[in-house]
């Protein structure tokens, strides 16, 4: 990840100065990529880099006449499995799962006689392990969408896998052009890699979790701004991988 990638190029950049302190370019390096890290971990910076992946998306509004998309795509961003004492091992969704299904909940408000697939794979690799795909299902039925409204795609891994996997998913439910709830800044990637495989989904934007924060935490250095930057810059390389491999329209 980016985030521990840079941490890394950080202690090497320390190590370099103190075996190499007489050396201007040990110096130099040290210092930017502490810079890199600072300026990493300021929230308006990948704030700032997300909107050129956003661009002109805006939030869902109900498409106007008598047809009404038939279903709900809702990407899962990842989950967690914790153990208690008691030997229980509850999951949770993280953050941006979270702002995706809130969104979702609610386009199934306005939409409530669609189905709502929930996607994302295993949490690990150990055999029968919880997936996103179910824990995001729990949340949702939190939310108010019924239980029988909501089909699971638990196997996929990457965005592409959940194009692949859902496309016949919706080609069964007759569904030609569903409502597709995933991340602003991720959206741009999932709607070309979903246009790829022959569907052309309406897009519904969920928005960042801590845009709505106070204005001096934009510009105080915290870890989840670390976090979102590594997101930005995987996006940012994700698109250019996507391309390259023909999985992106």
């Amino acid at each position: 990840m980016t985030d521990s990638a840079l941490l890394a190029a950080l202690l090497f950049a320390v190590a370099w100065v103190l075996q190499q302190r007489h050396r201007v370019e040990a110096r130099r390096c040290l210092a930017a990529v502490a810079l890199v890290y600072a300026l990493f971990s300021i929230y308006v910076v990948p704030y700032a880099a997300s909107r050129v992946l956003v661009g002109t998306l805006r939030p869902f509004t109900l498409p106007s006449g008598s047809a009404r998309p038939g279903a709900i795509v809702v990407l899962g961003s990842g989950a967690a499995t914790v153990r208690d004492s008691g030997g229980g091992m509850p999951t949770f969704i993280d953050i941006p799962s979270a702002v995706r299904v809130a969104e979702a909940a609610h386009v199934y408000q306005l939409m409530p006689a669609a189905w709502v697939i929930s996607s994302g794979g295993p949490i690990s690799d150990v055999a029968n392990a919880a997936t996103t795909a179910a824990a995001m299902r729990d949340a949702l039925v939190q939310l108010g969408v019924p239980p029988s409204r909501i089909l699971l795609e638990s196997q996929s891994l990457t965005t592409h896998d959940e194009a692949v996997l859902i496309a016949p998913m919706l080609k069964a439910l007759n569904v030609d052009r569903p409502v597709l709830v995933t991340s602003d800044f991720h959206m741009r990637r999932a709607l070309g890699t979903f246009r790829a495989v022959g569907v052309d989904p309406i897009p519904a934007i969920a928005l960042d979790a801590e845009v709505d924060q106070p204005w001096y935490t934009w510009i105080m250095p915290t870890s989840s701004s670390v976090r979102m930057s590594a997101d930005v810059v995987h996006e940012f390389g994700g698109l250019a991988v996507y391309l390259a491999r023909g999985w992106w329209r």
